[in-house]
Order: structure tokens, then C-alpha cells, then sequence
């Protein structure tokens, strides 16, 4: 498994899936959610106006992306309210990410996450929480592939999981 982080534009962009959020409480749509919607002439708002999907957590809307964007497929994953989310409705999401990439059998996956705002300082705690999320997933037989885009951050690296005496650690890549 592979772990980019990446802050850059919505349009610089590839893979085979990005996942964005949404929260219930939270309009208009933030990040790339909101951007994508902006991009594709409202395709969430509708959804989300006309109560097919409204942000809670679990609910997950694909759609495809053609031309504007360089990923094919896109899904809206709610996330529950904002005053909820924290590191372990996090690690919640990240099961549910892994079980989406499962079901469409896509093993390269790009995951905008927000740093919930109890502790808006600390990228690491959010990247552990995420790969909490995913243990046990069963993703070891078919290695998948991670993106998390996370704004604001300083630089966008690459980080690799090393086995040490039964231990998992993560290290960045140089």
C-alpha cells in the first residue's frame, strides 16, 4: 500500500476514484465537492435539494466525471454532521472508503479529508486515523493505492509502510 498526500488543484488531479465529503449541516459544499459541483452545472446540489442524499454518515452518491476533471469517477460520501467529526468518526470513514473501493473494484482511490477543527493542527494524527480505519481490511492480498488530499498543508510526499519486528510503521519516501 501507498500513501501520497496531495494539496494541490482539483484539475491536476488523477486516478481511478476520488471520494469527496459532505456534511449535513454544511452548505454550500466545501473543497473539491463544492468545486466539482461548480464544474458539472450543480449535479450534488440537485441531489442533495431534492433529499436523495443529505450528507449523513454512510450515505455514498457516484457519479461519472467525463472531460472536465482527469478522474472518471466520483463519489460524494457523507460524513455526518461537522461538530462530529473527529479522528475516530475518521477511522469510521476510512472502512467505509476501503468497502466502496472494494465494491467497484478500484484499487487506486483519491480521498479529500478535512482536519476536524478540535485539533486543526495535526496532519498526522488525521493520516494515522485514516490508516487505523483501513486495518484489518483485507486490502493486503490486493495492495491498494491512496491519495489523501488534505489543503493547506506544507509539501505533498509519499509515505511506505515497514514491517520492524511484527511492528507497522510509516516513513516518508525520499
Amino acid at each position: 500500500m501507498r500513501i501520497h498526500l496531495f494539496n494541490g488543484k482539483l484539475t491536476d488531479l488523477r486516478g481511478e476514484l476520488l471520494v469527496v465529503t459532505c456534511f449535513e449541516d454544511l452548505r454550500p459544499l466545501r473543497g473539491f465537492a463544492g468545486e466539482i459541483d461548480w464544474y458539472y452545472g450543480g449535479i450534488f446540489s440537485r441531489v442533495l435539494m431534492n433529499q436523495t442524499g443529505a450528507g449523513k454518515f454512510g450515505e455514498a452518491i457516484l457519479i461519472s466525471t467525463p472531460g472536465r476533471i482527469q478522474v472518471p469517477k466520483v463519489i460524494l460520501a457523507g460524513v455526518g454532521p461537522w461538530d462530529s467529526y473527529d479522528y475516530p468518526l475518521l477511522s469510521a470513514f476510512a472502512k467505509r472508503v476501503v468497502q466502496l473501493m472494494k465494491d467497484l473494484r478500484v484499487r487506486a482511490c483519491a480521498i479529500e479529508l478535512f482536519i476536524p477543527k478540535k485539533n486543526q493542527t495535526s496532519l498526522i494524527l488525521l493520516i494515522v486515523s485514516f490508516l487505523k480505519g483501513i486495518e484489518g481490511m483485507g486490502y493486503e492480498e490486493r495492495p491498494l493505492d491512496f491519495t489523501l488530499i488534505v489543503r493547506k498543508i506544507p509539501t505533498a510526499g509519499l509515505l511506505r509502510r515497514e514491517g520492524v519486528n511484527g511492528e507497522c510503521r510509516w516513513r516518508p519516501i525520499r
